[in-house]
């Protein structure tokens, strides 16, 4: 089982894509400027929801045409595409999707302080490894009937706040399929 790790820093966004530049683009300092390769594209479409249409750009580059120009080249394999603004409080939430979106993950766990790990099975690792590796961290409850409450059998890990899996509707990507109309973003 492979497993991914955040920070919960804006710098550490860059595992997905998105590379954090400066806070002084912002005239009221709640936003830092960030540049996006085709993963932090990719990433920030699934966190807003946003169409994944693509138009050429001026550099001849495909990118998703709601970003501004990117203020830096990147690097030759992995190349900044588009630029955003992001609100610092959205930190959080963004690695969540790029753990799943940018990394594949099945699970992620959030901790206090926007600490993050993904969970990723390798081969065909059974979804119970999963399960059991959650519970190592979530605590495992049962229901004791002699008593009619619950009772923790193993006790949480400090700072541990939840896990997160989709759910099995059915879906594309991380959006789920309306099921009257099988439409999705």
């Amino acid at each position: 089982m492979k497993q991914f790790s955040f920070d919960g820093s804006f710098r550490d966004l860059s595992q997905f894509g998105i590379h954090c530049l400066t806070g002084e683009a912002c005239a009221i300092g709640t936003r830092l400027l960030c540049d996006l390769t085709k993963t932090g594209v990719q990433t920030i479409e699934a966190a807003f929801g946003l169409p994944r249409a693509r138009q050429t750009q001026h550099d001849g580059t495909q990118a998703a045409t709601s970003f501004a120009e990117n203020w830096n080249g990147g690097s030759e394999s992995d190349p900044h595409l588009a630029s955003i603004m992001l609100g610092r409080g959205m930190v959080k939430d963004i690695a969540i999707i790029g753990m799943f979106e940018a990394h594949k993950c099945d699970s992620v766990l959030v901790f206090d302080g926007g600490r993050l790990i993904g969970i990723k099975p390798e081969g065909e690792e059974p979804f119970s490894l999963i399960q059991e590796f959650v519970g190592r961290y979530a605590g495992q409850y049962l229901w004791d009937d002699a008593k009619g409450d619950v009772i923790c059998t193993v006790q949480p890990v400090d700072g541990f706040q939840r896990a997160i899996t989709p759910t099995n509707h059915p879906r594309r990507g991380l959006q789920c399929t309306h099921a009257m109309t099988g439409r999705s973003l």
